[in-house]
């Protein structure tokens, strides 16, 4: 290989990882300066059914504040508490708050499902995190064998 070339092998090589390296400057400053304050997820239109007013979860909305004589419990997990492919009541957070509310005590059951399809572990604590708005007396995390 001759000078010349080698020279400019060199030098590309540099310029590459100079670009490389501003890249990857900018956003790291991008990550710290404006943090990402939702999860991202794909959009799958048609997919599944949101109640109305469900903010970004497979829930109805909520107020923050829970109401007096209520139990909450958040459920935070992936698919498997999202409940893809089976009807909103069918979910097992709603089968678990229609259980829970089938003897009439003075006490009312509200489970809120905070899942999300393709979520993991690092994803789930984040939205746990969230979730702690709610005021919650019971946390559920749901946690499948491909989560682990």
């Amino acid at each position: 290989m001759s000078l010349r070339l080698r020279s400019l092998f060199a030098g590309a090589c540099l310029s590459l990882f100079g670009i490389a390296v501003s890249l990857g400057v900018i956003e790291l400053g991008f990550r710290l300066i404006v943090p990402e304050k939702r999860l991202p997820t794909l959009p799958r239109p048609h997919f599944f059914y949101l109640p109305p007013g469900a903010v970004n979860f497979r829930d109805r909305p909520y107020p923050f504040e829970k109401p007096v004589q209520t139990f909450r419990t958040v459920v935070v997990g992936d698919s498997f508490t999202f409940g893809p492919g089976v009807q909103f009541d069918d979910s097992f957070p709603k089968r678990l708050e229609t259980l829970l509310n089938y003897s009439k005590g003075p006490l009312r059951n509200e489970v809120l499902n905070f899942g999300e399809s393709g979520y993991a572990t690092v994803h789930e604590v984040k939205v746990l995190k969230e979730s702690l708005k709610y005021s919650p007396d019971l946390i559920l995390l749901q946690i499948t064998l491909n989560d682990a």
